[in-house]
């Protein structure tokens, strides 16, 4: 039951601070949590109706967005990563849909780009293909490619197995730049192995 109460009590405290429910200023009843439940529930079935794909952008106290999704989909620095798929063979193949929301822009895939399996043995890129453009790993840092705002695109690594016992990626951790900025890191958590 204090577990119950707890979940109920966060919820409603993500739905006042977050999803601008109109709730009582104390909960010192249960009919006030049961309205401030039933506001949550509400509002978070129209934040997943609104994105269509059962992502939910929040944005937190301290300003910072975060995306929670139920699909391998991260939102950063505007740019929306989509994980396609990642395929196990003797190499790991993973394939990730780019799209700038904002702007057109530089896009800058850096050769750090890594995995993590679930044992915590990395790998790094060894090959790229962003939209068509061929990496140069290790002669060249980077793979360059001009984005169009709202167009995706798409982007094809190659990873060495990280282990002969992988059965899935914990992270797959993108490096770039965008318009020759500093390095930006993005992380994409808990990527099942396709079939």
């Amino acid at each position: 039951m204090k577990n119950k109460i707890f979940a109920i009590i966060l919820g409603v405290a993500f739905c006042k601070s977050v999803a601008a429910c109109e709730l009582p200023d104390s909960i010192e009843k249960i009919g006030d949590i049961e309205a401030a439940l039933k506001c949550l529930e509400s509002r978070m079935s129209n934040l997943e109706n609104e994105r269509g794909n059962g992502n939910v952008d929040v944005v937190t106290q301290l300003g910072k967005k975060m995306t929670f999704s139920s699909q391998q989909s991260v939102e950063q620095s505007g740019i929306v990563f989509d994980v396609i798929s990642c395929k196990k063979s003797r190499h790991v193949n993973c394939e990730i849909r780019i799209t700038s929301l904002d702007s057109d822009l530089v896009f800058e895939l850096d050769k750090n780009s890594k995995i993590f399996d679930e044992s915590g043995f990395e790998s790094t890129v060894k090959h790229a293909n962003v939209g068509g453009v061929e990496s140069r790993f290790p002669k060249y840092a980077e793979v360059h490619k001009r984005l169009i705002s709202n167009i995706p695109t798409v982007v094809n690594l190659q990873f060495p197995l990280p282990n002969a016992n992988s059965t899935a990626i914990s992270a797959i951790r993108l490096v770039y730049e965008l318009n020759d900025s500093k390095d930006i890191v993005v992380y994409v958590r808990n990527v099942s192995f396709s079939k």
